[in-house]
């Protein structure tokens, strides 16, 4: 046990505080002046503040005071401590100390000494007290000159220097120029400790620099390439998502949710540039050498960030040290972070809005990390937390309501009209293009189509009469575009030609193959805008070889007249490049109503399956679509037949013919394989589901996979292009599974599998509206699709004029 007893401090806590460097049974004693036994270690400031534990009697450690943390506030206090024990006078004067016997006999105290043969004497640097808090010992060599700074720590903060460790061997000792890290000279696990070992960085020349070293945070900010991306794909955006779910205090969590929801909805779709930040660039963890910046302290360091982070936090901690945490400290330096964010990072506007955001969050989720294991610890930062995150938020929602109040009307499409003028944009025409007029794409088209409304544009439809209803804020033109019809082909692109001169749209947007080979023919090209959206590619609509041959190389021709191509996932455009199509591509995502799509009540699901037919006690499958080869439900009927979950039925809800699968159904048809046929309404049967079955041979992130995932339902999908990316990508929990396209046993075996592990379809339904409110937020994927529009319209114009443009 040890003897150590204090004034003022109790005696349980600083104990604990040392136990890292000297565990038990190594004796720990406190006594003022006198003698004794043991090597006595000067506690400063004093008994009741310690942070710093200094060899009595060794002068040379007047460098280590010199260097504490303390200096924060009180530098004046810690130059004079430093000259008492230069001129070995500070032993003399009434200061607290802890004797240690033999403190060479601690294995970090060793480790250390290995690392640096060198050093004369450790000292402890135990900081200020924090949940999760290293333990630093500082190497001091003959001549005082600090050599090294070893850290320890266990539990998180342990993992915290391995993460720090494994960094700083990726970076190296120059991460970036004009940046200078430490170099690591060694790790170990010690007495379940872990003990990182740095090189000292002192400078030894002059330098003119002051202030923010914001060169240098460029410098770093480019280390390992930067790139424009919308906020809501960003790693940073990532991580936040990840770090929430796993933070355990409920309430700390909600809010965090709730904060990274408005941000996302408010600025998800901003383009940002991203770079590489140190995490924790302050005052007291740098110091200049000449032109060169020397940085300590890397565990934050991370890729993937708004430009500018660094130079918010420096700003951040030095007003906090300076000024406090009142809140008008912190609205002066939200005034402050968007001036410098304009001034040296060019940043500004929505971006500049999206980069603050994204710091308090990220800085409030590391405070709520560090401490939630440690009971008694403050759920809540002390300045730039809650209160300044929704009082910015707030403030930011006023703002823009501003916009439609000086017009006094509170309509939503004049609200959107009156922020995009005041943001300096103005409505465009656009003119959408389908023959389609069933399914997937129609729905999606309906989306793009009221959001645009919304947000003011002058939006014209050309498409089948069969189309339905669509918001009565747009032009509907009848086509008489029939693919099943050829002789109709000629005369549907004179339609189309005759409307595009009439209506002069700012761009054309072509849904899908046939809309697609009309508008781009180079018989009759468009001159305006266009935009091409495959909704998967036509290739595969037919098993033959030579039909695949001829559709891919029409592609290829009509890429040609294409501006820009968007896609509902990452994969399609991928699988676009991989037929040879050159053109610049956008994903957008897939838009789903997510207040009508949702997870239901109790009292929802049992009246859908009652209403359905569903009895008590059975599960049920459900697969979505149309009855056709696409929609692979031949590959899943036989290997569902052949072993079909107990108690479970299989239902193909969607038009078509029912003879497609009724005979490789067999005896199962009606039993544990239901054909409903189609519906105007798939809500209630998601409602009443268990499992989303999707066998398709081909899709491009099927809307029947968002919509469940908004419901909650978990989903077993083949391998089609989308589906990993939204059921699997990404942070946090899954929300499904994903099977090799034409493996039907193994999808079969999927369903049975989550059918079975109630914890696991309970994680999967729980994941599922999670990622549906990031990935499928119909502003959102409407804000993504403008954007695309006005890189389009760029591109035409580059085209046209060349040497117009720069």
């Amino acid at each position: 046990m040890s003897r150590l007893r204090t004034a003022g401090l109790p005696a349980t806590t600083l104990v604990s505080r040392l136990r890292p460097v000297w565990p038990e049974p190594t004796d720990l004693r406190t006594r003022h002046v006198g003698r004794g036994g043991g090597t006595p270690y000067l506690v400063l400031p004093s008994m009741r503040r310690p942070t710093l534990l200094v060899p009595a009697h060794d002068r040379a450690t007047a460098t280590a005071i010199r260097r504490s943390d303390e200096g924060q506030r009180s530098r004046l206090g810690q130059r004079a401590l430093a000259w008492w024990q230069r001129h070995g006078l500070l032993r003399l004067l009434p200061v607290g100390r802890v004797v240690v016997d033999d403190p060479d006999s601690s294995a970090v105290v060793s480790f250390v000494r290995e690392c640096v043969p060198e050093a004369r004497s450790v000292v402890v640097r135990l900081g200020r007290p924090r949940p999760g808090r290293a333990v630093v010992l500082h190497a001091i060599g003959d001549d005082g000159r600090s050599l090294a700074f070893a850290k320890c720590a266990s539990g998180d903060a342990g993992t915290t220097l391995r993460r720090e460790w494994e960094e700083l061997r990726r970076l190296g000792p120059h991460p970036a120029p004009g940046v200078r890290a430490p170099r690591v000279l060694g790790f170990e696990e010690v007495d379940d400790q872990s003990v990182l070992v740095l090189e000292a960085l002192v400078p030894t020349r002059g330098s003119d620099g002051a202030g923010v070293p914001v060169e240098a945070m460029r410098s770093l900010a480019a280390r390992a390439g930067m790139q424009r991306e919308a906020l809501y794909r960003t790693d940073a955006v990532i991580r936040l998502r990840a770090g929430i779910a796993a933070v355990t205090h409920a309430g700390s969590r909600a809010w965090l949710e709730a904060a990274l929801d408005r941000m996302l909805a408010d600025l998800g779709d901003v383009v940002v540039e991203t770079g590489s930040w140190h995490g924790d660039w302050v005052a007291w963890n740098m110091a200049r050498d000449g032109e060169e910046v020397l940085l300590w302290d890397w565990e934050h360091h991370e890729t993937g960030v708004p430009l500018g982070m660094d130079h918010l936090h420096h700003v951040a901690q030095r007003m906090r040290m300076r000024s406090g945490t009142s809140p008008d400290v912190e609205d002066r330096w939200v005034e402050e972070a968007l001036r410098l964010l304009h001034d040296d990072w060019a940043v500004m506007g929505d971006a500049a809005e999206a980069t603050i955001r994204c710091y308090l969050l990220t800085v409030n989720l590391r405070f709520v990390t560090d401490r939630q294991d440690h009971p008694g610890s403050p759920v809540l930062r002390d300045g730039w937390s809650r209160s300044l995150v929704e009082r910015h938020d707030a403030a930011w929602a006023d703002e823009r309501a501003t916009a439609y109040a000086a017009l006094g009307t509170a309509t939503d499409r004049d609200w959107q009209v009156a922020w995009r003028r005041r943001r300096g944009s103005r409505p465009l025409r656009v003119l959408h293009a389908s023959e389609v007029h069933w399914g997937g794409v129609v729905t999606l088209l309906d989306h793009f189509v009221a959001e645009q409304v919304r947000a003011g544009h002058d939006v014209h439809v050309l498409a089948h009469p069969d189309l339905p209803d669509l918001d009565p804020g747009a032009h509907r033109v009848p086509w008489s575009v029939d693919r099943d019809r050829p002789g109709t082909l000629v005369a549907a692109q004179q339609e189309l030609r005759r409307l595009v001169d009439e209506l002069r749209p700012d761009v054309v947007h072509l849904h899908s193959w046939f809309a697609g080979a009309l508008g781009r023919s180079p018989l009759a090209p468009l001159p305006v805008p266009v935009v091409y959206q495959p909704h998967a590619w036509s290739d595969r609509l037919s098993a033959g070889r030579g039909q695949q041959a001829a559709v891919r190389a029409s592609e290829r021709l009509f890429a040609r007249r294409t501006d820009l191509l968007v896609a509902n996932c990452d994969d399609e455009l991928a699988r676009g490049r991989g037929l040879g199509i050159a053109v610049p591509g956008r994903a957008l995502g897939v838009a789903v109503d997510l207040t009508r799509f949702r997870p239901p009540t109790r009292a929802e699901r049992a009246a859908a399956r009652a209403a359905l037919g569903i009895p008590e006690g059975q599960r049920l499958v459900l697969v979505l679509g149309r009855l056709t080869r696409q929609k692979g439900q031949d590959l899943l009927v036989p290997a569902w037949r052949a072993a079909p979950p107990r108690e479970t039925v299989l239902a193909l809800v969607g038009p078509g013919d029912p003879a497609f699968v009724a005979d490789l159904a067999g005896p199962e048809l009606g039993r544990s394989v239901l054909v409903p046929g189609g519906t105007d309404d798939v809500l209630p049967w998601l409602w009443a589901a268990d499992v989303l079955a999707l066998p398709s041979r081909y899709e491009t992130v099927a809307l029947v996979v968002a919509e469940a995932m908004a419901t909650g339902l978990p989903v077993v999908a083949t391998a089609v292009d989308g589906a990993a990316e939204v059921l699997r990508g990404g942070p946090g929990e899954p929300a499904g599974t994903v099977v090799p396209v034409d493996d039907a046993a193994a999808l079969v075996h999927e369903v049975t599998a989550v059918l079975a592990d109630e914890l696991r379809h309970a994680r999967e339904s729980a994941a599922g509206p999670r990622r549906a409110r990031t990935l499928f937020d119909p502003a959102c994927v409407a804000r993504r699709l403008e954007d695309a529009y006005l890189v389009a319209i760029a591109r035409h114009q580059t085209a046209r004029n060349p040497r117009g443009t720069r």
